[in-house]
């Protein structure tokens, strides 16, 4: 980006989006650009029904006041002498703030985030972690760190992964140092490689990570000089550890005042999907992060190891027998496309498991937002509410009337509440649901990438499994048969609990099983030469370990007789591998598992399933490693099943 000409705030007026304006408007004065400031209205006219006069006049009410807070909120800036066009839209916040960054031709959007500290450090707010994945732009993020002042930002981090779109983001963080007279820091964390290329002798290993630092040493002093720039005074720094968690410590102990990083784009639609790295480190950093974009071509190695389809007697198998109990099925609804087209699914697995389905709708309470609350002071609270009620018992039953229901229980349950994936959140944890069943947004076009916050809300929180429904070009209940089931292995206790799951499902519907196992490609670039083994015999060894491994777990998890199971090994980034694998074999279902455990490691969703649910086109069960198990126990399963004398 050789010069920043449009630059987008979005504002909910809390005092995050504040922090975000003082520092748009200071970069706004640096490089002479337009400032656009952008408030979103959840909702609009357009949900009003026809007969509804008083709801439409409560939605015009909201837009009154809102504009009235922006013109208020902006005056000051308009006085510094800065072009300022303001709007006020309806609909959802990320997409359409990322709708208009595409529209405006945006070079830089800056927005708060809400994180602090403990969990909430981890969440740095839905519409903000949304923004910073897939929008177009250059992104900055604010978060609630004190007050500090844009115009004293003196020592700036680079974090440094060797690629093509760090240098782009260190040319700029040069140009920027240079501007402000800032230091700059240049980083980059060695990732852990696999054991295989470690030496079981202390002394050589000590030798070998001694050669990892300073072969990285060496390449960021060469990475520094090739990307040339502006001279600035510069520090080069290499450590060992977790990506994200390292550039946040580092961070910290420095007292950056601001991270300049890079994203991992890919092409096509994949393009829009930010690494989980550079996430992490937007919901980590104790200082505004800005995030780098730019697509590169994506490398895939075409390599695959596969072999026929087996029946596998897992019935004769040793652990213990993976038997599915599922008695209580959660549909929320909030009756979109995307909601009806999960609930042939809820019928469909409330019909082959004998279960319970429970539809909720949560009706809205604005609490005590400014510009929401403005709404309720337009209408009649109470006639409002029972009118909500009344139209969403109606709709469930016309939803229910179009699909074949018979001989399934079936209850219909209103509830209200301020956020509803809080309300939904708690219902499944007071009602002892086994399984929720949510409707996620649609697959065309920037659709495609977007969960809806409720929706990742509910994935990220609830305590039990969750089957992922996509919006689909025709809803029926033909629309949910499963025939073929995949189920991605990456050798964790939590992949091998999932496992279990997908064969009781694959029982349960009849269906042929798929086991994968992606290879990560970018080992080659993390052996900075080091001489530490053959990588051509060691990638051999590697695929022919990964399949030999795969074979066995999925033999040795116990599970009902008579399964077609098939194994597959293929190199390349995994959530695109997955849902491409999906896609070719015609996959009806995804089951796979999330990482997060308990308490701050509960929230953030594993970054390869959260792509695969922007990705994959068909349904995704995700399975939870914290919370209510559908088995007697199977993590102590598949610990047993490691720790036996033949695990591989």
């Amino acid at each position: 980006m050789d010069a920043i000409k449009r630059i987008l705030i979005p504002t909910d007026f809390t005092p995050c989006a504040d922090r975000a304006l003082r520092y748009g408007t200071y970069l706004a004065r640096q490089f002479e650009a337009e400032v656009h400031v952008l408030h979103v209205l959840q909702g609009g006219e357009g949900e009003c029904s026809p007969g509804r006069p008083d709801l439409k006049e409560g939605y015009r009410h909201m837009r009154r006041v809102a504009e009235t807070t922006l013109a208020t909120l902006l005056s000051a800036t308009q006085q510094q002498g800065l072009r300022v066009q303001q709007a006020v839209l309806e609909g959802a916040p990320a997409p359409v703030i990322v709708d208009y960054i595409a529209r405006h031709q945006i070079d830089l959007t800056v927005m708060g985030t809400h994180g602090r500290q403990g969990t909430e450090r981890f969440l740095i707010g839905s519409t903000a972690e949304r923004v910073v994945r897939f929008a177009r732009s250059w992104v900055l993020t604010v978060g609630p760190h004190g007050e500090q002042d844009p115009e004293r930002v003196q020592r700036i981090l680079v974090p440094v992964d060797f690629s093509d779109q760090a240098r782009a983001a260190l040319r700029f963080a040069q140009g920027l140092a240079e501007r402000v007279a800032a230091r700059l820091e240049l980083l980059h964390v060695i990732e852990p490689l696999p054991p295989v290329f470690y030496s079981d002798n202390p002394l050589v290993l000590r030798h070998q990570l001694a050669r990892l630092d300073e072969e990285a040493g060496k390449l960021l002093q060469a990475f520094a000089e090739e990307t040339g720039g502006p001279s600035v005074p510069a520090g080069r720094h290499a450590v060992r550890g977790r990506p994200a968690h390292e550039i946040a410590a580092f961070a910290g102990r420095q007292h950056i005042d601001l991270i300049v990083q890079s994203s991992r784009g890919r092409t096509d639609e994949e393009d829009l999907v930010l690494g989980s790295v550079a996430v992490e480190v937007v919901s980590r950093a104790p200082c505004p992060v800005l995030t780098v974009k730019g697509v590169v071509e994506g490398v895939r190695v075409e390599h695959r190891l596969e072999a026929p389809a087996v029946s596998v007697r897992t019935d004769e198998m040793p652990g213990k027998q993976a038997v599915l109990r599922i008695e209580r099925i959660l549909h929320a609804t909030d009756f979109s496309a995307y909601a009806e087209a999960a609930l042939p699914c809820a019928l469909n697995l409330a019909r082959h498991s004998g279960a319970r389905l429970q539809l909720l709708h949560v009706a809205p309470v604005f609490g005590d937002d400014p510009i929401r609350g403005a709404f309720e002071a337009a209408v009649n609270e109470k006639a409002f509410y029972r009118h909500l009620r009344d139209e969403a018992d109606e709709r469930m039953q016309a939803m229910l009337t179009a699909y074949d229901d018979e001989g399934i229980p079936i209850e219909r349950i209103h509830s209200r509440g301020p956020a509803p994936g809080e309300t939904i959140t708690a219902y499944v944890e007071d009602r002892d649901v086994d399984v929720v069943v949510i409707g996620t947004q649609g697959r065309r076009g920037l659709k495609r990438l977007f969960l809806g916050s409720v929706a990742q809300e509910i994935i990220r929180r609830v305590g039990c499994p969750v089957l992922a429904v996509r919006e689909r070009d025709t809803v029926g209940p033909a629309g949910c048969t499963i025939r073929r089931i995949l189920a991605p292995i990456d050798f964790s206790v939590h992949s091998i609990e999932a496992l279990a799951y997908a064969k009781a499902l694959a029982a349960l519907f009849e269906a042929t099983l798929d086991c994968l196992h992606v290879l990560d490609p970018t080992l080659n670039a993390r052996l900075y030469g080091t001489g530490l083994t053959n990588r051509p015999r060691a990638e051999q060894e590697e695929e022919e370990k990964a399949y030999e491994r795969l074979s066995w777990l999925s033999a040795e998890v116990g599970g009902p007789s008579g399964l077609a199971i098939t194994h597959h090994i293929v190199t390349g980034y995994p959530p695109v591998e997955i849902t491409r694998h999906a896609e070719q074999q015609a996959c009806d279902l995804i089951v796979m598992a999330t990482h997060g455990l308990t308490g701050l490691q509960r929230f953030p969703l594993g970054g390869v399933t959260g792509r695969v649910l922007q990705l994959a086109a068909c349904p995704v069960f995700i399975t939870k490693p914290f919370g209510k198990s559908l088995f007697s126990d199977p993590g102590e399963a598949a610990l047993e099943i490691l720790e036996q004398p033949g695990a591989v």
